[in-house]
């Protein structure tokens, strides 16, 4: 198959998906820019180039013709310029488009489509194309109902938050209603109607190595992306408590690392802890179970038999007796390890995502989770109950709609 991805890297995914994709035969093209924590990562098509990486590809990179293409074009496109601003460029990019809209099977989506408006998901449906939506955090997730939901009492994404929630849902309803698969996770689906499947984080295990430290004074590590949404305040002060207690451990708090050190530090540690409010095990997570280290981090117990990760599951409330327990008790934590590296292999092989993924086009399965909050809790502002209604309005005649959510009223929302 003919298969696209983009158009925006998260955690090395597009790339790990296009070579396992071509190992597995399949045509790839891949969309995005350079990744920040592994700028080797190569692509065919940039945003920023993407008009002369276009011309390049369908050329062909090393192609005889392709410098001479490539001077060709930047000679008209300063004289077009200089009367029609950016009209050769916008004119190129729609052939673009339509190039892809009619030469593509399945387009797998990262948070962005060819266009920032998602009305190229629409374009792809009527050309015939095959879409794989792939929600992978904030693209999607609205904080303030995501709390509401879970019922967590720090409004942890105050000042980090700034997405409009018309912008989200319009783009969370679009992919329901065009895409043929939809992965995700809980936390970023608190406006969701429709029904999706579990989202296995590929892994590439031989990128690991897995070695079980047994440090006679157990490492704990903690490595944040973001300090405010990972609860990092909150994890400082419970390492500070520990410490007082008389509890014999090192931690490493280490921020802004390059993957390459992350992995150094997982192998040589016995505990990582990672995060408290959004639902893990994430990346880090499974990176830390493949180096061996003993995953501490939120975890929804009542996750689908498809999701169930060997993990310590700790929120702000219970995060100190959980980490004493794991610093203490040698025995739990080698046996979080161990289970943690075979989950990894059982589950979360690139391998195997790639085939369950691809097989779901053409086997229709029990998805995963059937989201209710949205319809049955979620309370928007006044002046946003329109503009809900006639989202939920652009969806309600497809059949997974009505076959999953029930008719009615509810405080002036119409389902």
């Amino acid at each position: 198959m003919r298969i696209l991805i983009g158009t925006v890297e998260i955690c090395g995914w597009i790339k790990t998906l296009k070579d396992e994709l071509e190992k597995q035969g399949h045509s790839v093209t891949t969309i995005s820019e350079p990744y920040h924590y592994a700028p080797n990562y190569k692509y065919d098509i940039s945003h920023q180039n993407f008009v002369k990486d276009y011309i390049s590809y369908r050329i062909g990179v090393n192609s005889f013709f392709n410098s001479i293409t490539i001077k060709s074009y930047s000679f008209l496109e300063k004289i077009a310029n200089k009367f029609f601003p950016k009209k050769l460029n916008n004119y190129v990019l729609n052939k673009a488009n339509n190039y892809f809209f009619k030469n593509t099977d399945v387009f797998i989506y990262f948070w962005n489509g060819l266009t920032t408006n998602e009305n190229d998901i629409l374009q792809f449906k009527k050309n015939g194309v095959k879409i794989i939506t792939w929600f992978v955090g904030d693209d999607v997730r609205y904080y303030p109902a995501m709390q509401e939901e879970f019922e967590i009492k720090n409004k942890f994404y105050e000042g980090y938050f700034q997405k409009n929630f018309n912008d989200l849902l319009r783009k969370l309803r679009i992919h329901e209603k065009y895409s043929d698969i939809i992965f995700s996770v809980p936390d970023q689906a608190s406006l969701a109607l429709r029904p999706y499947y579990h989202l296995q984080i590929p892994v590439k295990i031989e990128r690991f190595q897995f070695k079980q430290s047994n440090n006679t004074v157990p490492i704990v590590v903690h490595i944040p992306s973001s300090q405010q949404i990972k609860g990092t305040a909150i994890i400082r002060t419970v390492i500070n408590e520990l410490k007082n207690e008389g509890l014999n451990f090192i931690y490493r708090e280490l921020i802004n690392i390059p993957n390459s050190q992350v992995l150094n530090e997982l192998s040589n540690a016995d505990i990582l802890v990672d995060e408290l409010f959004l639902h893990g095990p994430g990346v880090l997570s499974f990176e830390a179970m493949c180096s061996g280290c003993a995953v501490a981090t939120r975890y929804l117990e009542n996750s689908p038999i498809v999701f169930r990760p060997p993990v310590v599951s700790i929120t702000e409330e219970n995060i100190k007796e959980k980490l004493r327990l794991l610093i203490t008790n040698n025995e739990l934590r080698n046996d979080v390890i161990q289970k943690g590296k075979l989950y990894v292999e059982d589950n979360n092989k690139v391998e195997s995502i790639v085939k369950n993924m691809l097989s779901k086009l053409s086997v229709d399965t029990k998805a995963d989770y059937y989201p209710n909050y949205f319809r049955e809790n979620f309370e928007p502002q006044n002046d946003l109950i329109e503009y809900v209604n006639s989202m939920t309005e652009f969806v309600k005649d497809e059949t997974w709609y009505k076959k999953n959510i029930l008719p009615g009223v509810r405080n002036e929302l119409k389902f």
